[in-house]
């Protein structure tokens, strides 16, 4: 019988990283409304601004997310397994599988790939958080 897997995103990270009272506890994921929107569903194009949509409601709560660097880092671990689909540190799989990066050495890999995100964050911001940023 399969070990069942949670479909909530600090559900997921509990069952991968084992470890509540962790950073885990910390994510801002644990409070969100819609778990979905970390795991949407596929079929637009990649690159495409419906996928890129989908995944913005996801991105933005982790752009706030004080343990996003612990959560990318799991991911990168996980991934191997097939255990880290969806957002996991502000990153989709495929921004996840940069192939600049993936020769890297996993800490190298994890700030090339943070750097990544904030290089993005300002796409993520409504017309009024730019003004006020």
């Amino acid at each position: 019988c399969h070990e069942r897997v949670p479909h909530t995103p600090k559900g997921l990270l509990a069952h991968i990283t084992k470890a509540s009272g962790s950073w885990v506890d910390q994510a801002l994921c644990g409070s969100i409304k819609h778990p979905d929107d970390w795991f949407p569903e596929p079929g637009s194009r990649r690159g495409s601004q419906v996928e890129l949509n989908a995944w913005r409601p996801a991105k933005r709560v982790c752009a706030r997310c004080p343990v996003r660097r612990e959560c990318l880092m799991t991911a990168l671990v996980s991934e191997p397994k097939g255990l880290a689909a969806g957002v996991w540190g502000g990153l989709t799989p495929s921004e996840r599988h940069d192939r600049r990066f993936k020769d890297m050495p996993m800490s190298e890999r994890v700030d090339m790939l943070m750097l990544k995100f904030e290089a993005g964050l300002y796409s993520l911001l409504s017309e009024r958080e730019r003004r006020t940023s």
